[in-house]
């Protein structure tokens, strides 16, 4: 690889993982004449055995300036003695040994002729010489990465870091490879963590998602790649894309082409499942949403519906293996569905593997029997028969509660998120301490997510939230983190954030300095948050992540560390708010800061109790201290006290300009909100109470008109009442205008025209082009017309179609629709009135009754209590 790279450079290997091969070497002709002179003596002792010679090699050396590599050849022995009475030809096979030279001086086989080169010096070829051939071609380069990765080999990170260089030196053009070789490329460039090719491994793998558009353009993907081997690169194209998410357009390349691709792995999925594993439809799936980030709008009813049909026989599999169901169906012709012990597990392959012979049993837990479904002892489900690699469960839970929390009308994930949470917080979180904290962050996510009302959900999140955090105080603490595989400092700064914002909406908070680690973990307090928030970069993050940083922080409740952190949050958001145009990141970016604004306000007021409490202890004790020296220097307590102060006027102050700019921006985008986010917005500004008159008043006026329609509507005709109408007035109007020639309406009135100017014999030219013009204009009237009356038609049709398809009536609909906007805009004018009531000079409300009405109210009151 040094050499394809055109580099020298010594790379140091560690003792431990180096391992030592030796292989035993005999000479064939020597061999084949001991079996002949050993056949012709027909004896059987006192023969001289062949001399056999050792040549040792370290498996795991890289190839440097003092190393060899020379061209043996090979056959085997069995073969060779065989053929001496046979008088067959055996197989002679080329091998290339590397070893340091040393080795090989001492250690090659001297053949009877080699001459003056009877050492193999001759032939050796040394890694500093210039060669003008590379050595790996990138089918080698691409097994080559592959493997080292899925063998987990100690130089995996070098080895897969020179690949990722070589390919990018190479070009577009190099990865003219295979679907295997595709997808063991991008397979291993997606478990890459060297961090030190990070544009060069999103650039390669853009070109390998090109590849993949460009050879399934006019063929079926299936064609170019195997079932595995799809599910393989999507997931690979998914992990990576996401990993870079905060990369610059131009290295992300078209996003359209990877939607593309996408969108021809799923439907190649959906239309073929018998011949995908579990394993492979829940990676497609996965790479699927994690890429298509849309609106599900822009999606059409196909890829939906395959997602449904993914998701289904998903939760099957999951279910058989709940019950201890693990009888498979034989497999079809052509199937591809790979046995689970070839399948990975955490990545890594299950061959071998201790965990896989653990059973999913919730006995030892603290918490007993909360996650025990009611099962018998021997039909609880074990690990090795899980069709699905936890890891790739933790992903597909995630992005499948994103899609039902986005869409009100597409449910489902929650199986996904409770097997996976149930397998993570089974055997005191056994497996969770093997799982990456990538997993981790995207499983806490989609606990929150997750609002389907099931059978114990509540205990069970919360037996997972405390397994979580006492994964996490391990993890993080110096002293036992080497107990735990969770590497925190691979995770992203949107990973962070994440699992900072879910374990806050989980009811995490942090823990005091003084508590126990057994203690934290009880009480749900994650004792090393610091430790996550140092390891986020604020300016790798966008506004909705800013946004969960915030109300993560807020929810764990904020210490004084927290403020130096806030800040530079809060000057990001205010950078970048200008650029949204999503009206519903305005809203929750409003609530998290008015949250935190909330919390300040409450500090502040406490702080100015405490002052006027110690202020009044002082003034008692006056006499006493006017007898004391006087002091010039500053307490360090109060300079203590006089910078958080200082902290905190600036934390309220950004605080200030974020709202500021909220406001300024959602009255400018007033007319396109929905009734909802009107309603989210006045309640920060009314509750809490920040100034914002003129966003107020848009929404003031924007609320008032679509109460109006709405009263309109009510008393309007139904829709379908509106459609019937239209349909029997449009066959009116078609049959009367344009029906048989002898009773068409249109036809008469043509003829009439026509008449007008032809009456006369001697007609000028003048007139005959007038009855020309005449005769066109009707032609294009009538075209306009039963265009017009076609439209109308259309628009009839799909709504009946639509009835038909859905099984509800669209004014069921509309008026659902109604009745929810109606709603939240009665709750947006009531808090748009409430904030009138505020005098911002003072801070006071007032009151909604006058003083007349208030006494009135007073005494009906009394009069109820007394007799």
């Amino acid at each position: 690889l040094e050499m394809d790279l055109g580099v020298n450079q010594d790379v140091q290997v560690p003792e431990e993982a180096q391992e030592t091969v030796t292989f035993e070497v005999v000479d064939a002709a020597a061999l084949l004449a001991s079996e002949q002179k050993l056949a012709s003596t027909k004896a059987t002792t006192g023969t001289k055995t062949v001399p056999v010679e050792n040549i040792t090699v370290k498996a795991n050396a890289i190839v440097g300036h003092d190393s060899n590599f020379q061209e043996v050849q090979v056959v085997d022995a069995a073969k060779l003695l065989a053929s001496a009475s046979s008088g067959e030809e055996v197989e002679v096979e080329t091998e290339v040994i590397v070893a340091p030279v040393s080795v090989m001086e001492s250690s090659s086989m001297v053949s009877p002729d080699a001459g003056e080169n009877s050492t193999g010096e001759g032939s050796a070829t040394f890694v500093g010489e210039t060669q003008t051939t590379p050595i790996f071609t990138p089918h080698d380069l691409a097994s080559i990465a592959w493997s080292v990765t899925e063998l987990r080999d100690p130089l995996k990170t070098p080895i897969v870091g020179m690949v990722i260089k070589i390919f990018s030196r190479l070009g577009y053009d190099s990865l003219s490879l295979s679907g295997a070789d595709l997808s063991n490329l991008a397979w291993a460039i997606a478990k890459y963590d060297g961090g030190s090719y990070d544009t060069e491994s999103l650039l390669i793998t853009r070109w390998i998602a090109e590849h993949v558009s460009y050879r399934s353009e006019n063929i079926d993907i299936l064609r170019v790649f195997q079932p595995p081997e799809l599910g393989r690169v999507m997931w690979a194209i998914a992990c990576t894309m996401s990993n870079y998410a905060s990369a610059p357009s131009e290295a992300m390349g078209d996003c359209y082409l990877l939607h593309s691709v996408a969108r021809k792995a799923l439907r190649a999925a959906a239309n073929n499942l018998s011949i995908f594993s579990t394993e492979d439809l829940v990676r497609i799936a996965w790479a699927f949403l994690e890429i298509a980030d849309v609106d599900l709008f822009q999606l059409d009813s196909s890829e939906v519906a395959a997602l449904g049909l993914i998701l289904a026989t998903t939760e099957m599999s999951l279910h058989r293996w709940e019950r201890g169901d693990c009888t498979l169906d034989p497999p079809t012709p052509g199937s591809h569905s790979d046995a689970s012990v070839f399948s990975s597990f955490f990545g890594r392959p299950r061959i071998n593997l201790p965990l896989l012979d653990l059973s999913v049993s919730d006995e030892e837990d603290d918490d007993e029997g909360v996650l025990s479904p009611v099962l018998q002892k021997s039909q609880r489900p074990k690990l090795r028969d899980l069709s699905i690699d936890p890891s790739t469960l933790c992903k597909a839970a995630c992005s499948f509660q994103r899609l039902s929390a986005r869409h009100p009308y597409i449910k489902g994930g929650w199986t996904l998120t409770r097997v996976a949470i149930r397998l993570l917080s089974s055997k005191n979180a056994r497996l969770m301490k093997e799982c990456s904290i990538h997993d981790i962050a995207r499983l806490c996510e989609a606990a929150v997510l997750s609002e389907v009302d099931g059978h114990g959900r509540e205990l069970m999140i919360g037996l997972f939230a405390r397994q979580v955090v006492g994964v996490l105080n391990g993890a993080l603490d110096e002293q036992t983190r080497n107990e735990y595989s969770i590497n925190i400092d691979s995770a992203t700064s949107s990973e962070i954030v994440t699992l900072i914002w879910a374990l806050g909406e989980l009811g995490v908070r942090r823990s005091p300095a003084e508590e126990g680690k057994q203690l934290a973990n009880k009480k749900l307090h994650l004792q090393f948050l610091d430790s996550l928030l140092s390891k986020v970069e604020v300016e790798s993050l966008n506004l909705s992540a800013l946004q969960r940083l915030i109300r993560g922080m807020v929810l764990m409740k904020l210490s004084e560390s927290d403020q130096t952190i806030l800040l530079p949050v809060l000057k990001r958001v205010t950078a970048l708010i200008s650029e949204t145009t999503s009206a519903n990141v305005l809203c929750s970016l409003a609530e998290s800061v008015g949250v935190l604004k909330e919390l300040e306000g409450k500090k502040e007021k406490q702080s100015h109790k405490d002052a006027t409490q110690g202020q009044q202890s002082l003034e008692s004790t006056d006499s006493e201290e006017s007898t004391k020296p006087e002091t010039n220097g500053l307490d360090p307590e109060e300079s203590d006290e006089t910078k958080e102060s200082s902290q905190s006027i600036d934390l309220s102050a950004a605080s200030d300009d974020v709202l500021a700019l909220i406001a300024k921006f959602a009255k400018d985008m007033s007319k396109s909100m929905n009734a909802e986010q009107i309603r989210r917005l006045c309640e920060v500004y009314s509750l809490l109470p920040f100034q914002a008159d003129e966003m107020i008043n848009a929404f003031a006026t924007e609320a008032s008109s679509r109460m109006r329609v709405l009263e309109d509507l009510s008393r309007n005709q139904t829709f379908d009442d509106l459609l019937k109408d239209t349909e029997a007035k449009n066959s009116a109007v078609k049959a009367s205008l344009f029906g048989d020639s002898d009773v068409s309406l249109f036809d008469s009135i043509r003829h009439g025209f026509m008449s007008l100017f032809g009456s006369s014999h001697e007609n000028s030219e003048s007139e005959k082009q007038v009855v020309e013009d005449t005769s066109s204009i009707t032609d294009e009237i009538a075209t306009l017309i039963q265009d017009s009356i076609a439209a109308t038609s259309n628009v009839t049709q799909h709504a009946q179609a639509e009835e038909a398809a859905l099984r509800i009536s669209l004014d069921d609909i509309f008026r659902s629709m109604q009745q929810g906007t109606s709603f939240e805009l009665g709750r947006a004018l009531e808090l748009i009135e409430n904030y009138r009531r505020i005098e911002f000079s003072t801070g006071r409300r007032r009151s909604r009754y006058d003083r007349e009405r208030r006494n009135d109210i007073a005494k009906r009151v009394l009069s109820r209590l007394l007799p």
